[in-house]
């Protein structure tokens, strides 16, 4: 079976493919065009994220100054199923950083300082993985602007309200908003590694959970739970 790809009449020199090579041809379009779609659906499933967590605001382009943007794309296993995982971030690089950037994460004598008190009480050890988790940070409290990708379909530019993925500060700001959070349902911030908190009753400890960027464990009683 000969399949040509253009027709004779057309051109002398045409190109003929057995049927093999023409349905490896047909079946490596087929997958790119899957790609395509499949990268396409994940970033327009980032820029939703972007709005339900009022990212940012739209304004009119007046020439302010504009960081640009990047999209990250990787392939996450999600129930059995591998699924394209699209992320929007700033390029934090343009941006002349005269603020804090330091973050809290609980140290490695921290974690096992940690599991070491939930096995000796026989709690259950928990683990939270929270997601967009940079887009639910801290209001940002300096003025930074954005050039939306193409996708955005918007000649407008970003005023950002939280500080996003791929600015310097943006793992300072999440954490600040889940110590405020902590904090409002009964935490102690450990004295000695601030990325434990701590819940007591009188002087009885009922709860500790650790938190490393958006990955926490913790563990407590019955109550605490």
């Amino acid at each position: 079976d000969i399949y040509n790809v253009e027709n004779v009449a057309e051109r002398d020199d045409f190109i003929s493919l057995d049927k093999e090579q023409n349905e490896q041809i047909l079946y490596n379009e087929t997958l790119l065009t899957q790609l395509e779609e499949d990268n396409m659906n994940a970033k327009l499933k980032e820029l939703q994220n972007w709005k339900t967590q009022n990212v940012y605001i739209e304004e009119n382009d007046q020439g302010q100054f504009c960081i640009s943007v990047r999209w990250v794309l990787s392939k996450k296993l999600i129930d059995n199923v591998m699924t394209v995982k699209a992320r929007l971030c700033a390029r934090g690089f343009e941006e002349i950083q005269n603020f804090r950037t330091d973050s809290p994460c609980c140290s490695r004598v921290g974690i096992r300082i940690v599991l070491m008190i939930i096995a000796s009480k026989s709690w259950k050890l928990q683990s939270i993985d929270v997601k967009t988790a940079f887009l639910q940070g801290k209001e940002i409290e300096r003025t930074v602007y954005l050039r939306p990708p193409k996708e955005a379909k918007t000649k407008n530019i970003w005023k950002l309200r939280k500080c996003v993925y791929g600015l310097a500060d943006a793992s300072r700001y999440w954490y600040l908003r889940v110590k405020e959070e902590l904090i409002k349902l009964g935490a102690v911030v450990n004295k000695f590694d601030q990325g434990i908190f701590c819940w007591f009753e009188g002087h009885n400890l009922i709860g500790v959970l650790i938190c490393h960027v958006d990955d926490m464990i913790w563990g407590g009683t019955n109550s605490f739970k």
